[in-house]
């Protein structure tokens, strides 16, 4: 008897399942339209790669030797859901010759740098077949500035609306007045940390201290349901008035970080008004990264540095619909000598 029931049900699947998926698709046909350019666009992805080769020299076109290659790939992830993640990286260094070799990626960006000489980056497409590219010439040319004593950290900060703790990223000066160390720690929203200069990672609030959320008609802040912060508030704090922050092309989300490192290499030597940094939420896809990055200098106990600084992460309760807590990178390069406006990272 239940192998009976099993056959007839075996029959009433094969017989009505391949309908109703007919029926749903011709009812629906932009749902047809995705099935069929997601199998397309995987099998194009599947089919990617890159075989890359070439040499690296100086501005004179001699081999250089002990230059750092930092590797990007990078695919969409499609309807593949349980496909390994879309990025990949590697760094390794290497010595006037290079070679990459990487298949199932569509995009890659090749970063070499090295102490002395300013960055080269490339940038290649895969789409359907492997690109290749031999005899591929890397040219780097020689900084004409040294490169600073610089003390470099950082990390991501987070605030916990959920737990009402705050992370918080400090730096210390020695005795002598020298750049120390940096030390991120976690602390009570409204409790003050122990160092007098520190980053800490807010968000836009009213006057009563509740924070600004975004509505249902805002799509930039609002997202899987949850009412996002309309913007996030990075503050800088020194108990010496003449620290301050100074931003760079505040008004340009296209600077890269390249652009900063390549040529930010000298801090001004006034202009150091800025405390307090308002960044909108600015993504309607995704809260991974939802916010442009800001790129500044900054003063502190009498140094120079520049620093990087994004929203990185926005985590939500599904079930109650509300924003738990975010956090915000930050990236920190202070000259160790007081006073040197040298800022050259390599």
């Amino acid at each position: 008897m239940k192998k009976k029931t099993g056959c007839i049900i075996a029959v009433i699947l094969a017989t009505t399942l391949p309908l109703a998926v007919g029926l749903l698709l011709t009812l629906y046909p932009p749902l047809a339209v995705v099935l069929l350019m997601g199998n397309a666009q995987l099998a194009e992805r599947n089919s990617s790669g890159f075989d890359l080769e070439g040499t690296v020299t100086d501005d004179a076109g001699n081999p250089l030797n002990g230059v750092t290659m930092h590797v990007t790939f990078s695919r969409p992830k499609l309807m593949d859901f349980n496909a390994p993640d879309v990025h990949k990286d590697y760094r390794e260094t290497v010595n006037s010759k290079f070679q990459i070799r990487q298949k199932r990626f569509t995009d890659v960006q090749v970063v070499f740098f090295k102490n002395g000489y300013h960055l080269e980056t490339l940038d290649y497409k895969s789409k359907g077949a492997v690109n290749v590219q031999h005899g591929i010439r890397v040219r780097m040319a020689e900084r004409q500035t040294p490169v600073a004593n610089l003390q470099s950290g950082g990390g991501q900060v987070w605030y916990s609306i959920q737990d009402e703790k705050k992370q918080v990223c400090e730096i210390w000066l020695s005795d002598k007045g020298d750049v120390k160390d940096y030390q991120k720690k976690t602390i009570d929203s409204g409790a003050q940390p122990e160092s007098t200069r520190y980053f800490e990672f807010d968000f836009k609030r009213y006057e009563n201290g509740k924070i600004v959320y975004g509505s249902q008609y805002n799509s930039k802040s609002y997202y899987h349901g949850a009412p996002c912060p309309v913007a996030f508030i990075v503050r800088f704090h020194s108990d010496d008035p003449d620290d301050g922050l100074f931003l760079l092309r505040e008004s340009s989300p296209d600077i890269t970080q390249e652009d900063f490192d390549m040529r930010s290499n000298t801090a001004p030597e006034t202009g150091y008004t800025v405390r307090e940094i308002e960044i909108p939420m600015e993504s309607e896809m995704d809260v991974e990264y939802f916010a442009r990055r800001i790129y500044v200098f900054l003063k502190c106990g009498g140094h120079y540095g520049k620093a990087e600084i994004w929203p990185v992460r926005i985590t939500i309760d599904d079930k109650e619909k509300t924003v738990t807590a975010a956090g915000t990178s930050i990236g920190i390069s202070i000259n160790r000598t007081p006073g040197d406006r040298n800022v050259t990272a390599w």
